[in-house]
């Protein structure tokens, strides 16, 4: 299985923090976000980690970690990247086997090797957890039904009355049989005019599983939260 790492944002919100600085290199606790996420990565079976970014940042991600794989997606700027979407769908094609995504400004606690242990059999796994009020759930993608096996009924990309406060965050993992069949997707029908969500296509065209964890995770998308998780992560490695 490889990770690959999703880094070729801009981070405007984050600005000027992350003027010349990709926000996965921001430190947290002496330490980058996206070296937050290799540390887990290192404990799984995970064979190769390969890192999405842009032109701009392409250089640092280079000489930040010789073992890891970079990709450039070849944007300059805020105006033409090729936003989550387009990133997964360039680093598509650079993977032949079974596969975990992860964006690179996650900062998550639980243990990896528990996602993929509930993923080993099942063709499309994606991460949920539970937020604090229907309110937040409105600006994420809602797990809106699911059965008791786990597997997703209803998908909800920010939705405008969600039934529930589960929402799924980016970290999926996906069986290498399925890969052609997304990449298909991403250069077809996700380019016409009001397009569903990745996520949202899979569910209502064949079975997407949810493995949820309610753990302490941050989404590291401003300051305030930048902050937030500074202070955990000092509070929790002193």
């Amino acid at each position: 299985m490889k990770a690959i790492i999703l880094a070729a944002g801009y981070a405007t919100r984050l600005y000027p923090l992350t003027l010349n600085k990709a926000k996965p290199l921001l430190e947290i606790g002496g330490k980058t976000v996206i070296d937050h996420i290799l540390d887990k990565i290192k404990q799984t079976d995970i064979t190769e980690t390969i890192v999405v970014t842009n032109d701009k940042f392409y250089k640092d991600f280079e000489t930040w970690n010789p073992g890891v794989t970079v990709l450039n997606d070849g944007t300059k700027n805020e105006q033409d990247r090729l936003e989550s979407i387009g990133d997964i769908n360039f680093a598509l094609k650079n993977v032949d086997e079974d596969f975990i995504i992860i964006a690179g400004d996650n900062l998550f606690t639980f243990d990896l090797n528990e996602l993929l242990d509930f993923a080993k059999d099942k063709q499309y796994v994606i991460t949920g957890r539970n937020l604090p009020s229907l309110e937040e759930a409105k600006k994420h993608g809602s797990i809106e039904e699911m059965d008791g096996t786990g597997r997703v009924i209803q998908f909800v990309e920010k939705p405008e009355n969600p039934k529930t406060k589960l929402s799924a965050i980016m970290m999926y993992c996906f069986k290498k049989e399925g890969k052609q069949e997304i990449i298909n997707y991403l250069e077809t029908e996700y380019k016409k005019e009001n397009p569903k969500t990745l996520i949202e296509w899979l569910t209502q065209k064949t079975e997407v599983y949810a493995w949820i964890n309610d753990s302490t995770y941050f989404d590291i998308g401003d300051k305030e939260k930048l902050d937030e998780a500074e202070r955990w992560v000092n509070e929790h490695t002193s």
